[in-house]
């Protein structure tokens, strides 16, 4: 009797879950984009990189205030892109600020997505292995896109932000 009156109901296609964006953030060397890309592919989610974006549009990177707003900017339009046409997405970038952060959640918000932030961490002395070992490191068959160092990690570290609970 229930399938009889199940057959007489209009149908509708099946809805999906609204997507996701997953930002992480940590500081250079911790791991970020090993995490994002496991994450990634255990979710055939779009993974966008701040590192790749970098390196499409600026081969010799300066890493100046104007470069990374539009770096930035870009990550954010790609990720747009793909909440907006119902796919899930991870955004590999440091995300040290809050303001950063914020604009993220917010991006999410806009294209009705759920949104979580995952801050990556590590040891000191995994960091440094992993910097010093970041040279000529491929994964996927992709060489590594960042260009940071050791220098870079504790100046970056200066100017980390703790994560605010939404």
């Amino acid at each position: 009797l229930l399938a009889q009156m199940d057959r007489r109901l209009p149908s509708a296609p099946a809805r999906k879950p609204p997507p996701f964006l997953i930002m992480l953030s940590g500081l250079p060397g911790v791991g970020k984009s090993t995490v994002a890309w496991r994450i990634a592919q255990a979710l055939s989610a779009a993974l966008v990189e701040s590192d790749f974006v970098r390196k499409q549009i600026y081969p010799k990177p300066s890493f100046a205030h104007a470069e990374n707003e539009e770096v930035h900017r870009l990550c954010r339009a790609l990720l747009d892109r793909k909440l907006r046409a119902g796919h899930h997405a991870l955004y590999d970038a440091t995300n040290l600020r809050e303001a950063h952060r914020e604009t993220c959640r917010a991006l999410a918000q806009s294209c009705s997505a759920r949104f979580a932030a995952l801050r990556v961490t590590a040891t000191e002395a995994v960091i440094r292995e992993r910097l010093a070992q970041r040279r000529g490191q491929v994964r996927a068959g992709v060489p590594a896109l960042s260009d940071a160092d050791w220098g870079v990690h504790l100046l970056l570290a200066q100017r980390a932000e703790a994560i605010a609970m939404p």
